[in-house]
């Protein structure tokens, strides 16, 4: 007959599913088998706990795991907890839990059941599905259960004032433009030729162009290859500048009366499709017959180097508005029995420089947007399929429930779609669209969710239980490296075993993001949200401190993104449409959130940069980013304080200088010494020993302590012990087997 395990009255154990609900059994057989470890995980930081055996269940346990198994198959959730009464208190105690995993269901012959119990629960699913990409707007979550609609808060965005400047130069392959006219009757006749310059660098985007070799008009309209520029989408003040433009007048054939050679800077209005001219502005002219006063004699300049420079014009052009580098003639023909004709060209062409300069401005716009609290739940319930499974404080609002608004509650994204206008939805009072609707929703996964507002924010993530239930926690990286003592071990520990933490040693450091400075539309070198690096002086080992951002956080772009509005451009992609950014946002209203600015957060208005007052996302530069994580990686610097950290590359902007309220100054290609970094809360140094972890140890373990107000799991506080010098010492959990002797995995406290 078999022995079955039997009910005890200092030891209990409950089994939870949402089919039966909380019920108390027997004890499975095969749990004291375990080889539990509680272990931090080194991407998240949390404390998790790691354990896996195999139990038997028999009698009503096991009819009861049967019933749950028959009705709901192998993804049942189902968490056993082990209860334990307090020797001295008799209250009783969670030991600790697990899940059972379906997936090993066995039924055995001596009338029992046999499945694999582990630490499961909310950190099997988030590992199995951090990476998944979802679109957050989604209806369902990825186990077919029905999610509420999507929590936006709507942004207005300002813009940001960028300088554009495009430049034009003689193609190697063409270095001649001609134009001619002819008749054999009475009159005038005119011709226009493009002179034809490649756009060599292009900031105005679909404004600026090549003009085509060949392209022609007359003295009323022109064609769409002559147009350096245009026809612009609304009121803009720009530059044109010519410098050292040589060329050789030549003419190849001449009858007439009179016949006069310009060369003009024009202006054409785009009306239905037509280029009318509203204005030709002559730089150079030559008139052959009857001069008039301002025309140089056409003998005096055939075949020979003539040069404008100097040339400045400032245009307010309209929408429609185009201007186009052209060679214009006219000549007056009489009827004299024979063709008459002015065929002309200008040769050896030659411009050190043509450029168009422009402090461009976009009228404010709105955007969607989600804040980040907001994602991370969605992102939580799509994963698990559960309600109020997230928590933050650090993200968290008064509005939805929390104590005070967090520092980081106010962070939002959003993607190129909601940026240009475009969503899911008809937009309202506009009718049935008139061309297929080019919206995509924001699609991104949990851990690049994650890893970007660690690299903005520097976070980390742990799973908490609360009650029968868990949750996913997101806090600032010191919550799980809190600085106070929160569990002391009373014996001196065994069998010490110190060692270097190279994990925790960096020869180079990466901060920013993977993304911006390089744009098709202008110069990125003005763009200070790209990737910075540094090097470190630890040199007996190759490793770096990548701390680095999948989402964009670069003005520009989203600058350049948001032009692209969709009521002008509903046809057309472009490369910003599904990427996505993170935006530094205050509060305006109840429906409104504003871009944060210098004066939000910082002394002075940032250096080194245009326009600082259209400037967003400063306190998101790498170099600010660096300050915000140096508590962590500056452990390794611990012996080096007055050697210098070196700035070494940057993809755009490094020579930007904030300076952030009650801080100094920082510029983001800074050399800085190690001892310029904040304090590291701790040293990188692995301290292994043993001791022995009784009831009350682990009641420890298991427990939390009220710090500020805010109950903090112990393991994420400092652990005390007596070392192997009878002297008090402190650490950092990272490894925990708490069975039999007990042996523990510490890293070094700085205190």
């Amino acid at each position: 007959m078999a022995n079955y395990p039997q009910y005890t009255d200092r030891v209990q154990y409950e089994l939870y599913n949402d089919l039966t609900g909380a019920i108390i059994i027997q004890e499975p057989e095969g749990w004291q088998n375990d080889e539990k470890e509680y272990a931090r995980n080194e991407d998240y930081f949390g404390v998790f706990g790691k354990f896996s055996n195999s139990l038997k269940f028999y009698k009503e346990s096991k009819d009861i795991i049967q019933l749950i198994y028959d009705v709901q198959g192998i993804n049942a959730e189902v968490r056993l907890v082990k209860f334990e009464k307090h020797p001295k208190t008799d209250e009783w105690k969670v030991i600790y839990s697990g899940y059972l995993d379906f997936s090993t269901w066995e039924s055995n012959d001596d009338g029992s059941v046999s499945l694999k119990f582990n630490n499961g629960g909310l950190e099997k699913l988030l590992k199995n599905r951090e990476k998944t990409t979802v679109e957050i707007d989604r209806i369902d979550t990825l186990d077919g259960k029905d999610l509420p609609p999507l929590k936006n808060i709507q942004v207005m965005l300002d813009g940001r004032e960028i300088f554009l400047h495009s430049k034009w130069k003689i193609s190697e392959t063409t270095k001649a433009v001609s134009a001619g006219v002819k008749s054999d009757t009475t009159g005038n006749r005119y011709q226009t030729s493009g002179i034809p310059i490649f756009l060599e660098v292009n900031s105005h985007g679909d404004y600026a162009h090549s003009i085509l070799q060949g392209s022609l008009g007359n003295d009323e309209r022109g064609s769409s290859g002559m147009m350096m520029l245009g026809p612009f989408d609304r009121q803009r003040k720009i530059t044109l500048e010519i410098e050292n433009f040589k060329f050789k007048p030549v003419v190849y054939e001449g009858s007439y009366n009179w016949a006069v050679m310009y060369i003009c800077l024009s202006t054409y209005k785009m009306e239905n499709s037509e280029f009318k001219l509203v204005k030709r502005e002559p730089l150079w002219r030559a008139r052959g017959g009857d001069t008039q006063p301002g025309d140089t004699p056409l003998s005096l300049v055939i075949n020979k180097e003539n040069t404008i420079s100097g040339i400045i014009k400032s245009y307010e052009v309209e929408v429609g508005t185009c201007i186009s580098l052209e060679l214009f003639i006219a000549a007056n023909f009489r009827a004299n029995g024979h063709r008459n004709t002015f065929y002309v060209a200008l040769e050896d062409l030659k411009i050190e420089n043509i450029e168009v300069k422009e402090e461009s401005q976009f009228p404010q716009t709105k955007t969607k947007a989600i804040l980040a609290h907001e994602l991370f739940d969605r992102l939580s319930q799509i994963a698990t399929s559960q309600n109020k499974v997230f928590y933050s404080e650090f993200f968290g609002r008064q509005n939805i429930g929390y104590s005070k608004n967090g520092i980081g509650s106010e962070t939002a994204v959003t993607h190129g779609f909601w940026i240009r206008g475009f969503d899911k939805e008809p937009i309202p009072n506009e009718g049935p669209p008139k061309v297929e609707n080019l919206f995509k929703p924001l699609t991104t996964s949990f851990k690049d969710a994650f890893d970007s507002m660690s690299a903005i924010w520097g976070v980390g993530l742990g799973i908490e239980s609360i009650g029968r239930s868990e949750r996913i926690r997101i806090e600032d990286k010191k919550y799980f490296f809190n600085n106070n003592v929160t569990i002391k071990l009373p014996n001196q520990v065994k069998k010490v075993k110190r060692s270097v933490a190279t994990s925790y040693y960096y020869s180079k450091l990466q901060h920013g993001f993977q993304k911006g400075g390089a744009y098709e539309e202008a110069y990125g070198l003005d763009e200070y949200n790209t990737i910075l690096e540094h090097q470190t002086p630890i040199t007996r080992l190759e490793k770096t401190f990548v701390n680095t951002s999948s989402y964009r956080a670069d003005s520009y772009g989203m600058e350049f993104c948001r032009r692209k509005q969709r009521e002008q451009n509903d046809t057309i992609d472009t490369n910003y449409d599904d990427n996505i950014w993170v935006m530094d946002l205050k509060r305006y209203n109840d429906q409104i959130y504003l871009q944060r600015k210098w004066q939000d957060d910082f002394e002075a208005a940032p250096t080194g940069i245009y326009s600082p007052n259209t400037a967003t996302n400063l306190r998101f530069s790498p170099a600010n980013s660096m300050q915000r994580h140096s508590w962590f990686f500056s452990n390794c610097f611990w012996k080096d304080g007055e050697k210098f950290v070196k700035y070494t590359s940057s993809t755009a902007n490094s020579g930007m200088t904030t300076k952030m309220k009650g801080k100094g100054a920082v510029k983001e290609n800074q050399d800085f010494l190690s001892i310029d970094f904040n304090k590291s809360r701790f040293v990188p140094e692995w301290i292994e020993f043993e001791h022995i972890c009784d009831f009350e140890i682990m009641e420890l373990i298991e427990g939390t302590t009220t710090i500020n107000g805010s109950e903090v799991p112990n393991v994420y506080g400092l652990i005390e012990f007596i070392n192997e010098d009878n002297e008090l010492e402190k650490g950092y959990l990272f490894s925990l087997k708490p069975n039999k002797e007990g042996k523990w995995k510490l890293l070094k406290s700085s205190r």
